[in-house]
């Protein structure tokens, strides 16, 4: 009997140990995942906090680079309105008695005048719809709006700056470098999750991919030499082509 009750208080010992060892295992392993935890959402706020001032950082960057694109534009705006608009040359000698006419502005200087008083104005999405809508766009390119900051196209909306994109490729004739920029800037600007262009996009890249193989073949066979304009074109169709996988 007595031997029974050893027996009996010895199992029961050893399963109080077992359970107590299993009962500390368990507190440890819960301690253990806690801490883990603990760190994980300690390094979750450091993390945050570092987006946070980033970000913080960088929409004062934006509003720095805005202001500054502002201030440029606008020099540059009142330095083409204070340029001379060509006369027309005199038919003639006129007397001295009659008052001189002013000779009449070509539609195409009109057109800059009044598209320069609106860039002038801040009225930029306005004045770009217009120039995207002129049979003139070529030569508005060339003689005032190659003169802004590209960067000011995001300050219309997207749809428009993409428009932009088309208008300025439909010709390399002229200023070809400054037009491989304005194209390298609406590009690289694109939102590929702006459901404003969401439709139109891909079909514009596919135009854009194609002017740009065509432009570099006429350019290596007319000016082989010209090294730079080359690579830009081959980066850009690169870089569209990118662009259209993903939209």
């Amino acid at each position: 009997m007595q031997r029974s009750m050893q027996t009996v208080q010895t199992n029961m010992a050893s399963q109080m140990t077992q359970s107590a060892q299993s009962t500390q295992k368990a507190i440890l392993d819960t301690e253990s995942k806690l801490g883990a935890r603990f760190r994980e959402l300690s390094e979750q706020q450091t993390q945050q906090a570092a987006m946070l001032s980033q970000l913080t950082s960088s929409v004062r960057d934006l509003a720095s680079m805005v202001q500054s694109m502002k201030e440029e534009n606008g020099r540059l705006i009142s330095q083409i309105s204070q340029q001379p608009t060509p006369q027309a040359p005199n038919a003639g000698v006129k007397r001295e008695a009659e008052p001189e006419a002013e000779a009449p502005q070509s539609e195409e200087a009109a057109e800059i005048a009044r598209l320069t008083q609106m860039l002038k104005n801040a009225e930029y999405q306005q004045a770009t719809i217009e120039w995207l809508q002129s049979g003139n766009q070529a030569e508005l390119f060339d003689n005032l709006f190659r003169f802004l900051n590209p960067l000011y196209l995001q300050q219309v909306s997207s749809l428009v700056a993409l428009s932009v994109s088309a208008a300025i490729t439909s010709s390399f004739e002229t200023n070809v470098e400054m037009r491989l920029e304005w194209l390298g800037t609406i590009v690289s600007n694109i939102d590929t999750d702006d459901s404003d262009i969401r439709d139109v996009a891909p079909k514009i890249m596919d135009v854009l991919y194609q002017r740009l193989q065509g432009a570099y073949m006429q350019l290596a066979e007319s000016e082989p030499r010209d090294d730079n304009a080359l690579r830009k074109m081959v980066a850009l169709t690169r870089q569209i082509a990118e662009v259209r996988r993903v939209l």
